[in-house]
């Protein structure tokens, strides 16, 4: 993970789900700058070539969600962020976040019904994708090193 990051993702990680809970978006006014700030940190750390990789990486995020979008499975705001967390994460440690992401998405779910018996309650995914980021720093605090 970029050095300097990790205090950032925390924070962006509880204010987007804190945000989803409370008004069902996550706001372009945290995205924005968490992107920029993810640009300058890779730029400041001599990876300015880096950045169309991650760029092609967030594109390929947004591509591959956009059906789940469709569908009305994410929002925007959710796409958009699991987009931002590849400025920040090498792509293995990307694809576990995402994975974890969507397991904890699942689990959430399935209580929610168990719990309210009602299918069309939406899950705000930003809580699964905070969940996501936590473990993974989490895990990258212990030092674990993943080969996906």
């Amino acid at each position: 993970m970029a050095e300097g990051s990790r205090g950032v993702l925390a924070l962006f990680a509880v204010m987007a789900a804190v945000s989803d809970i409370k008004d069902g978006k996550i706001p372009n006014w945290l995205l924005f700058p968490t992107l920029g700030y993810g640009i300058l940190l890779r730029i400041a750390a001599g990876e300015a070539g880096a950045v169309p990789v991650l760029a092609s990486r967030m594109f390929l995020t947004v591509l591959v969600m956009y059906p789940f979008w469709l569908s009305g499975g994410l929002g925007a705001g959710d796409i958009k962020m699991l987009a931002v967390l590849a400025l920040y994460m090498d792509r293995a440690t990307y694809r576990v976040c995402a994975l974890l992401s969507f397991l904890a998405g699942g689990v959430i779910a399935l209580c929610l019904l168990l719990r309210h018996r009602d299918r069309h309650r939406p899950v705000p995914f930003a809580v699964p994708i905070g969940t996501g980021i936590m473990l993974c720093l989490l895990l990258e605090r212990n030092g674990v090193r993943y080969a996906l």
